[in-house]
């Protein structure tokens, strides 16, 4: 994404991820490290002004690829392979504790904290795919990240079941 067309969004999904690889929640002593890409001034008013409600925080792309802050809030693309099926998804990770992947119709979410949920989840998720499986089939859920440009380190790991 360039400075000139950088947008904030509500709500992830495999659009924005399409469109850039890392995303993060905005606060406002974001400004400076934004601005610190070439976004506009003007631009950056301008989406900030789009969420100024009671709302979520909305996200932003994280430009700078290369450099990814230190904050345990980032989002970041990647390619999940759900356990023994082999079945590979575009989803994302938000380490250590969650992360989602999207099938044709839905967004499937999982979550250390919520293992009731996160069963439910990949319950839906076997589902939506046609498997006659049970839940741990999916797990472990391999994952590989490429965060930002040719010089960003890649990621990968596993999540096990979280229940």
């Amino acid at each position: 994404m360039e400075p000139d067309a950088f947008e904030m969004v509500e709500t992830l999904d495999r659009e924005a991820l399409a469109r850039h690889p890392v995303w993060t929640p905005f606060r406002p002593s974001d400004r400076p490290y934004i601005l610190a890409w070439g976004v506009p001034p003007e631009r950056l008013d301008q989406q900030i002004a789009l969420y100024q409600f009671c709302g979520p925080d909305p996200l932003f792309p994280v430009l700078d690829g290369a450099r990814l802050p230190a904050r345990p809030d980032l989002i970041v693309a990647a390619r999940l392979t759900l356990g023994a099926t082999g079945v590979e998804l575009l989803g994302y990770v938000l380490a250590p504790h969650a992360w989602g992947v999207f099938t044709e119709r839905a967004e499937h979410v999982f979550n250390r904290g919520l293992p009731a949920a996160s069963r439910r989840s990949a319950e839906r998720l076997a589902t939506a795919l046609g498997l006659a499986v049970a839940p741990e089939a999916l797990f472990p859920m391999r994952y590989r990240t490429a965060p930002g440009g040719a010089d960003a380190a890649r990621s990968e790991g596993e999540f096990p079941a979280p229940w």
